[in-house]
């Protein structure tokens, strides 16, 4: 298993490769058990101005922030799940909480699509409210950074995810145009 894992770590990391070999790379290494060492890491945004939108409108965000290295994986959202996400009113709002119970949530859609549901890919069949009580309940977990005293944990806004995503100048893309 160590052998097949040194293997694929490359494959997968590899920026030449065909896409279809690292997703098949990190599909393989996933399901041996194989996770970052940097999969719960935040990356600290300072507060700045940016270009904005396809129109590159300069806006501001007044503060800084962290954003989750990577998006919420599978295993990193089945501990929400593990620590009873679903059932427990308190991580969940009003409105997230009717339609939990409305829609009969009990986990993500496809979340029993072995295609879907590696553990090392982002969870996917979550709504905004499944999206919003994970982030209540990381709220009272350990992070690995010392949160701030006036800090928590949510979903990023629209103009933040855009400044974290791509920078100060605008790129198309997080590694350029």
């Amino acid at each position: 298993k160590d052998k097949v894992i040194d293997a694929l770590i490359p494959a997968m990391q590899n920026a030449d490769a065909a896409p279809i070999i690292r997703q098949r790379a990190g599909h393989i290494l996933g399901r041996l058990g194989w996770q970052p060492d940097d999969l719960d890491d935040f990356v600290h945004i300072p507060a700045g101005k940016f270009l904005y939108g396809d129109d590159k409108e300069e806006l501001e965000i007044q503060h800084p922030f962290w954003m989750a290295k990577y998006p919420v994986t599978n295993l990193q959202y089945a501990r929400f799940m593990k620590a009873d996400g679903y059932e427990n009113k308190k991580w969940w709002s009003k409105k997230g909480w009717e339609y939990r119970e409305k829609e009969n949530w009990q986990n993500p859609r496809y979340w029993d699509d072995r295609d879907r549901n590696n553990p090392i890919f982002p969870v996917v069949g979550v709504s905004w409210y499944e999206a919003e009580a994970y982030t209540l309940w990381l709220n009272q977990e350990a992070l690995p950074f010392e949160k701030p005293e006036n800090y928590r944990v949510s979903l990023a806004t629209e103009a933040e995810w855009e400044y974290a995503a791509r920078g100060a100048d605008g790129r198309e893309y997080p590694w350029g145009n």
